[in-house]
Order: C-alpha cells, then sequence, then structure tokens
C-alpha cells in the first residue's frame, strides 16, 4: 500500500495563453497590445490579458453646400462626399465622362458637370489619289469615293 499524490496547480484564468498576456475573444487568441474591432463601432485592446473595449462615438458632420452625408456599412460614423457631377440635357441625366449624340451630327460630353457639344469628329480627313471626299446628304462625315 502506497501513497499516490497528485499536486494540481490552479490558474486564476483559464486558458494557458491568458497567462502568458493574451487575450481571448470568440475564438481568437491576441497578443498583448494587438487592437481589433469585433463590430463595426467597437474597437478591442488587448492590454495584459484583460479585453479593454471602446465604442466610437459619432458626430454627426456639417457638410459643405452640395455635399452628401452617406453612411458606409463598413465605416461607424457617417460621412461627407462630393456630390457625383452630372449633366442634365433635357429631361435626361448624364454622367460625367458620358458621351452621347442627340441626334444629326452632334455629339455631346458631360464634363465635371458641364455639358460640351459639338459636330462629331469625321475620320476622313484626305483621300487617295483617285478619290474625292464627298459628303452626302443626311451624314455627318464625308465619304472617300472615286472620281468619276
Amino acid at each position: 500500500g502506497g501513497v499516490v499524490c497528485y499536486v494540481v496547480v490552479c490558474l486564476a484564468v483559464v486558458t494557458p495563453a491568458a497567462a502568458e498576456g493574451v487575450c481571448y475573444h470568440d475564438g481568437y487568441y491576441f497578443s498583448n497590445g494587438s487592437r481589433w474591432r469585433p463590430e463595426v463601432c467597437l474597437e478591442c485592446e488587448c492590454q495584459g490579458w484583460v479585453e479593454v473595449c471602446q465604442r466610437e462615438q459619432c458626430h454627426d458632420p456639417q457638410c459643405p453646400p452640395h455635399h452628401i452625408l452617406y453612411h458606409h456599412p463598413q465605416h461607424c460614423c457617417p460621412r461627407c462626399f462630393p456630390p457625383v457631377r452630372t449633366c442634365h440635357a433635357g429631361d435626361t441625366m448624364y454622367q460625367d465622362g458620358e458621351v452621347w449624340s442627340p441626334g444629326g451630327c452632334e455629339q455631346c460630353r458631360c464634363v465635371n458637370g458641364t455639358l460640351s457639344c459639338g459636330h462629331i469628329p469625321c475620320s476622313v480627313t484626305s483621300c487617295r489619289e483617285g478619290q474625292v471626299a464627298l459628303q452626302l446628304p443626311h451624314q455627318c462625315c464625308p465619304e472617300c469615293v472615286p472620281l468619276g
């Protein structure tokens, strides 16, 4: 009849990693001093083995004239954005950089919110020998056709 002794050492924390200054959150370990965001508006930091979290405070910004207040789902607080530059021609709205032909030989372009229209650019500038540039009715640009 011998006597068997078991020595059990209990730590104040449950995980061995926490004893080394590591925090445990939602199945993940975080080293001392590291930061993470469990939610969009909540930032946490591992201090020792203590998780210290702080909720971000939002203040609705006063946007400059014509700017848009937008709340992006991946950002905690809303932000001001400059307006998207668009052009209006009649009842139609065009995006910045968009090119269209309202009809006839006219081509329009929206540039930084300003409508700019002019004659459609023609590719024919000169013809080969034995040809002449001829602009037919209802065509915007001349075509090279054989002489005679």
